[in-house]
């Protein structure tokens, strides 16, 4: 029968990612807001993104697909900005 030993700070390093991911997906939101896009509708983006109803509950990976999306939103809202 397998032993498992924990790998000390695995969890913690992978609660750092989440952290991490979520700060970086806050920083986006935050930009959004200050080009023009209500809180509102930065969340309702974020959901449809993200494709689950509670954000909290992604993966680092899902999380980091959803900071992709954000950050395309973003560009292509600052490209719009410039067009004269």
């Amino acid at each position: 029968m397998p032993i498992d030993y924990p790998v000390p700070g695995a969890q913690d390093c992978k609660a750092s990612r989440l952290a991490r991911e979520k700060n970086n997906i806050d920083l986006i939101k935050q930009k959004l807001v200050n080009i023009g896009y209500s809180s509102t509708e930065i969340e309702y983006l974020a959901h449809q993104f993200a494709g689950k109803d509670k954000i909290k509950d992604l993966s680092v990976e899902d999380l980091r697909a959803l900071k992709e999306s954000l950050q395309q939103q973003l560009d292509l809202a600052n490209k719009c900005l410039e067009i004269p």
